[in-house]
């Protein structure tokens, strides 16, 4: 998939957690993901605006619709992880 190509970039370690293609949502998590990695614990709101874009346009280029990606967890406020959940035509 295009997330394993990151891994090789030093973008993070992404999992797809959850994929439903007829609901339109899938939930993307993300080990060390760089643009939050220097915050790690020291914002009070997520960071990964670039990779939210990313996501926003891999599923758009992929399944030709528009999609949504929202940054729910993120390690610049303290979880322990990057997590999106990207829902089709919002």
């Amino acid at each position: 998939m295009v997330l394993k190509e990151r891994v090789a970039k030093g973008w993070g370690i992404p999992v797809v957690e959850s994929l439903d293609e007829e609901k339109g949502e899938a939930i993307i998590s993300v080990r060390d993901l760089f643009e939050c990695l220097p915050y790690r614990g020291k914002l009070k709101e997520p960071r990964g605006h670039f990779f939210r874009g990313y996501l926003e346009g891999v599923f758009k280029t992929l399944l030709e619709t528009e999609y949504t990606a929202n940054e729910v967890e993120c390690i610049a406020r303290g979880d322990p992880h990057c997590r999106f959940v990207v829902v089709r035509g919002t």
